[in-house]
């Protein structure tokens, strides 16, 4: 049930739920990123998803957390 970004939020909790997702990223729990990085891959962000997963811890959850700031200004939207 740990899977990043799998659930369908309503308008009025899809905030609270990135800041949730913002605070497990950052937590710094190798489990999560992966679990990030199969999401983005699963999604068709295959080069992407590699390229974060390969980087440096610190880079990894910068890259990340960069993610999630974009989605949450509708710069980057995933379909389901």
């Amino acid at each position: 049930m740990q899977k990043i970004l799998t659930t369908y939020r309503c308008n009025n909790c899809w905030l609270k739920s990135l800041a949730e997702l913002r605070t497990l990223v950052a937590s710094g729990e190798d489990e999560v990123q992966v679990s990030f990085c199969d999401f983005l891959a699963r999604h068709g962000y295959t080069r992407d998803s590699e390229t974060i997963r390969v980087a440096s811890h610190e880079q990894r959850e910068a890259w990340l957390l960069s993610i999630i700031d974009a989605v949450q200004v509708g710069d980057l939207v995933f379909q389901p």
